[in-house]
């Protein structure tokens, strides 16, 4: 099965005259080294049609005359891309999201389910939220901690789950996020797919689903941070 490879590097400031030199190898075969042409202007770069998993390689800054930068060195993980898309299933209903992730049978693909948004408490504040799944089965939950009155602060909290695609090559993922803030519309989600196979997702449909629903809670305590995915 081909492979992908991305690589990710901070870039310069300003960008280099001659762009990027990339090199990469296989991680247990050094000699075997390639050099990306032409010379690559941004980050990442993707390499596609490779045939391991393991590599090493280095970036350099290409400053002009013959003259390079230190080479940054990396060592990185190339994995079969693959197609995957979300769909909306149900109505968003009281906090609770029902959605469609389709892809080949097999495949592994990574989910996210992203939650940001502003804190103004008027009582003890919080976020909990769950992504759940009865075909394969799973339960993935996080919780943001406790913000307490008079703390205005900014909450990010994700979920991510590497899910296998079974037979019917769809999966129903059901999310429920509640917030206990002066107003949940302060906090907004998304769902997305982050990678298939751990390589890049070739698909051309649709990747991410925002908003997410997202509900008031009433009556519950503050559930303390957790976390518990992949």
């Amino acid at each position: 099965m081909s492979n992908t490879l991305t690589i990710n590097f901070a870039e310069t400031t300003p960008d280099p005259q001659g762009g990027y030199r990339v090199t990469y190898w296989p991680t247990n075969s050094p000699a075997s080294a390639t050099v990306i042409t032409p010379n690559p202007t941004s980050s990442p770069v993707v390499i596609t049609g490779l045939n391991g998993t393991a590599y090493s390689g280095s970036v350099e800054a290409v400053c002009g005359g013959g003259v390079f930068s230190t080479p940054a060195l990396f060592n990185a993980t190339a994995g079969s891309s693959g197609a995957a898309t979300l769909a909306i299933g149900n109505a968003c209903s009281g906090g609770y999201g029902d959605y469609n992730l389709t892809g080949t049978v097999g495949n592994v693909v990574r989910v996210r389910l992203q939650i940001t948004g502003g804190m103004v408490p008027t009582s003890t504040a919080w976020v909990f939220a769950t992504m759940t799944s009865a075909s394969p089965s799973f339960n993935a939950i996080a919780s943001s901690g406790c913000f307490e009155p008079g703390s205005t602060s900014g909450v990010s909290l994700d979920i991510y789950k590497n899910i296998t695609i079974p037979s019917g090559g769809v999966v129903n993922i059901d999310t429920s996020i509640f917030v206990n803030n002066s107003s949940p519309s302060l906090i907004s989600a998304t769902l997305s797919i982050v990678s298939v196979n751990g390589g890049n997702n070739t698909t051309t449909g649709n990747t991410s689903i925002s908003p997410v629903c997202v509900a008031q809670a009433s009556g519950q305590s503050c559930p303390g941070a957790n976390y518990m995915g992949d």
